[in-house]
């Protein structure tokens, strides 16, 4: 049997599994092997000797990478009786654990939006008003319009409303989600054009003589080589009309109590969530070949949920912040992790690990949300967003 890697998928609907515990096998150009979700009646794991009509050799994916050398181990798939992982096959816990956070962010922007605000100031001196302007600012006027206001993005930006996002000092959580993709916008303006134009884009060298040189030296400090080059995701399958925020699927968003989904909703923020599919092995950028995704196969590994794969427009974040403000302290830097973690986990396009992976690989985000809310004499609405949690965890 010929296998496509080319269309090997993690994340998929490929593999179906019937109600009764057995598998029902789909190849149509590819074969998906996925973490197993919805299955009852079955207790019992699958090893090396899984028989799916699918070479051993199959099941081999990287466990860690070295160099040019890959260590490789056969992984696990586990039949259980309680239903563990979404329709995505993440897994449920993890899901909402991850959501969870990005909501308790968005509705304490108070806590947590400082170094977002001391970044957008930069920003907002570098953009353009009124009559007169340069074809760089003109340019860039345009195409920061055109970053935020794509229909049906997550915290949508009209390009009316950018000047007065920019002088707004409400910490609303709205307003606080519109402004971290405007430093996300920027970030992806410096890496996509003025990178390759900075004399075109001269108006933003005040007080950086080597804008390109200093763009180019925090974009290589933010994005792996390693895991961007094997990225491992396809494009967008499909836009799911969304309100509520995280990563959860609709049947896990629909299972929770009402206080619950109360606490996840934010109509205001409505947006169609991308759907995308994970790889274990993809095209190498620089190299052009089939070969194992690190990042993918890593998170694989620890059952950790897959959305989108390693993150870029975390790398859009970091970069903004690192160009306009140098001398950020470590724990600015963390609070510009966790605001990306509440844009992009809060809209559905990443989960947790996709992006501290660039912005901060050693956080632990509970334990640093529970730090500053407790900073900010808001520990009462921890406990009580926690308990909520907790409660959903063990029902």
């Amino acid at each position: 049997m010929k296998v496509d890697n080319d269309n090997f998928a993690i994340n998929s609907q490929y593999s179906k599994y019937s109600e009764t515990g057995g598998i029902s096998k789909t190849i149509n150009k590819s074969i998906a092997v996925s973490r197993i979700a919805n299955i009852s009646n079955s207790a019992y794991k699958i090893f090396n000797s899984i028989d799916l009509a699918v070479p051993q050799s199959f099941f081999k994916k990287s466990n860690t990478c070295t160099g040019n050398t890959l260590r490789s181990r056969p992984h696990e798939m586990e039949f259980i009786s309680k239903i563990k992982h979404d329709e995505n096959f993440n897994n449920n816990s993890k899901t909402l654990k991850e959501s969870w956070a990005a909501a308790l962010i968005l509705k304490n922007p108070r806590v947590f939006s400082d170094t977002v605000n001391k970044v957008l100031k930069k920003i907002d001196s570098f953009y353009p008003l009124g009559m007169g302007l340069s074809a760089g600012e003109q340019d860039f006027k345009t195409r920061m319009g055109d970053d935020v206001s794509k229909i049906g993005q997550f915290a949508r930006i009209e390009r009316n409303e950018i000047a007065s996002i920019f002088k707004n000092e409400c910490d609303d959580s709205v307003t606080f989600t519109k402004k971290i993709l405007l430093v996300k916008a920027f970030g992806a303006f410096l890496i996509d054009f003025v990178l390759k134009k900075p004399d075109f884009y001269g108006f933003l060298n005040a007080g950086n003589n080597d804008l390109s040189s200093t763009i180019s030296s925090s974009l290589k400090k933010y994005k792996i080589d390693e895991f961007f080059d094997v990225r491992g995701r396809t494009g967008n399958i499909k836009y799911t009309p969304r309100n509520d925020l995280g990563i959860t699927d609709e049947k896990q968003l629909n299972s929770f109590t009402a206080e619950m989904k109360d606490f996840l909703l934010m109509p205001d923020l409505a947006h169609d969530r991308p759907l995308f599919r994970t790889r274990l092995q993809d095209k190498s950028a620089s190299r052009g070949g089939i070969e194992l995704s690190p990042f993918v196969n890593s998170q694989f590994d620890e059952d950790n949920p897959l959305i989108g794969a390693i993150s870029g427009s975390t790398c859009c974040i970091m970069v903004a912040a690192n160009v306009l403000c140098p001398d950020l302290s470590e724990n600015e830097k963390n609070d510009l992790a966790i605001a990306a973690v509440a844009l992009l986990v809060g809209g559905g396009y990443h989960s947790v690990n996709e992006v501290l992976s660039v912005a901060s690989p050693n956080m632990n985000l509970q334990e640093e949300i529970k730090a500053r809310m407790s900073e900010a004499g808001e520990m009462g609405a921890y406990i009580r967003a926690k308990s909520l949690l907790d409660h959903e965890l063990v029902n």
